[in-house]
Order: structure tokens, then C-alpha cells, then sequence
């Protein structure tokens, strides 16, 4: 990093980045909205771009003064805790770094939907991939791997 970047701003460098190549990776139309799960750092930035793009978006998170931040940049937003999955969304961007953040994407996720995974989650307990109705203690389940 040059010296000419301050230390706070340079943290910004790699997860800003990360937010702007959803712009590229994701056909965005302004009509469709967009859900970003997770209000870190790396959520933030992208509901911001994504906003900036002239997209409809909104968060969903758990803490309510980065959720209000969100209001504040006339980003909807929603406390994870209010949230139902209902595979219903059209784009959700996973920005938890939690692999229960991955499931809960999946189980938002309208059919032929998009989950885009912006998330740095490390390999736990694989995902659980039932289909909806399927009982919960005798789940299916996939982990998920990274292309080689």
C-alpha cells in the first residue's frame, strides 16, 4: 500500500473492492431487489454500491445501530430476527461470513434465483440442503467446495 494512503482508509482497499466486482459478477437491472445478508463491513459497503447502482436493496443483520446507519443511507433494512425465509428473493448476496448465513441464503432464495456468496465463512458442518417440508433431523446434506 503507498504511503499516501492512510491506515483507515487503506483497510477499505480489499473489501471495497469486493463490493464493486458485484457489479460485475451480477446483471443488475434496478428491478429486481436485492437482499445482502450480513451488516459487517464487507455488507455495508455492498449495499452501498449496490444502492449507488441504483438498485433497490436492503440488509438484513444483527445490529441495530448498523442497521440504522442503513436507514440513514436510505438502505432498507431488517433485523435478522424479524426475518421468515420463504424462498422469495430474487438476488441474495451472503456477506454473514457465517455458514449459517450460506443456509439461511438458500432457504431465502426464490426458485432460479441467485445466491452470490461474498462470504469468507470457514468449512464447518456441512450446509444442510433439504428441500422445504423434508424433516429436519434426517437432513441431506452438501458441502459446499470451492472450483478448482
Amino acid at each position: 500500500m503507498p504511503d499516501s494512503i492512510d491506515d483507515d482508509a487503506a483497510v477499505f482497499v480489499e473489501p471495497l473492492a469486493a463490493a464493486f466486482q458485484v457489479l460485475k459478477q451480477l446483471k443488475v437491472d434496478g428491478r429486481r431487489w436485492i437482499t445482502v445478508l450480513g451488516d459487517g463491513r464487507l455488507g455495508l459497503l455492498v449495499a452501498q454500491v449496490l444502492r449507488n447502482a441504483g438498485c433497490p436493496v436492503r440488509v438484513i443483520g444483527k445490529h441495530p445501530a448498523k442497521l440504522a446507519l442503513c436507514e440513514k443511507w436510505q438502505i432498507r433494512s431488517r433485523p435478522l430476527a424479524d426475518i421468515m425465509p420463504r424462498h422469495d428473493q430474487d438476488v441474495v448476496i451472503e456477506c454473514t461470513g457465517s455458514p449459517a448465513g450460506v443456509e439461511l441464503a438458500l432457504q431465502m432464495v426464490r426458485p432460479r434465483g441467485v445466491v452470490m456468496l461474498k462470504t469468507t465463512a470457514a468449512a464447518a458442518a456441512p450446509l444442510n440442503l433439504a428441500p422445504a417440508g423434508h424433516r429436519r433431523d434426517h437432513p441431506h446434506r452438501q458441502p459446499l467446495r470451492p472450483l478448482s
